[in-house]
């Protein structure tokens, strides 16, 4: 699951299944761009809804108990979450703290439904992680979805569905 650790001089750690890792760093070359961000600060009347699950053979492991995260689709976003789509790194060095400000985070319910509401209208990028105990992996899943000025938009987050 995707931990992200609130101290400012902390920097954005990835959590991957255990095993001899050695901790890869990863540099974002992308500033943060307040202006980008700016207007998905506050409350809206959008949501985002969804499940998230992964197929296996001969079973659906839902996203349950899972944290699921929506950012706004920003230059920044896009390259923080390079590292944790590719599972080369653990660790991103020069994590800029004021992205905190526009995370919103849930805890996936026992079938792996999700649901964020008083979102701005706006691109989005909703991620979470599911945890393949048969084979010892996590599976990183992600979607860019659009949001109109209240809608909802409902979505399904699977390994079927990866951009």
């Amino acid at each position: 699951m995707l931990t992200l650790l609130g101290a400012c001089t902390t920097p954005l750690n990835f959590s991957w299944p255990s095993g001899p890792q050695r901790p890869q760093l990863y540099y974002i070359s992308t500033p943060f761009n307040e202006a980008e961000f700016a207007h998905y600060d506050g409350r809206g009347r959008s949501s985002i809804s969804g499940q998230a699950f992964v197929r296996v053979p001969g079973s659906l492991i839902e996203a349950a108990g899972s944290e699921v995260v929506v950012v706004p689709d920003t230059s920044y976003t896009r390259e923080l979450w390079r590292p944790a789509r590719s599972g080369r790194y653990t660790r991103v060095a020069n994590f800029d703290p004021r992205y905190f400000k526009y995370r919103r985070a849930v805890i996936a319910d026992g079938n792996g439904n999700f649901r964020f509401t008083g979102l701005p209208a706006g691109d989005y990028i909703v991620q979470t992680n599911v945890y393949i105990p048969a084979e010892g992996r996590t599976v990183f899943l992600h979607r860019r979805v659009t949001v109109e000025e209240s809608a909802a938009a409902n979505i399904i987050l699977s390994d079927l569905n990866q951009q």
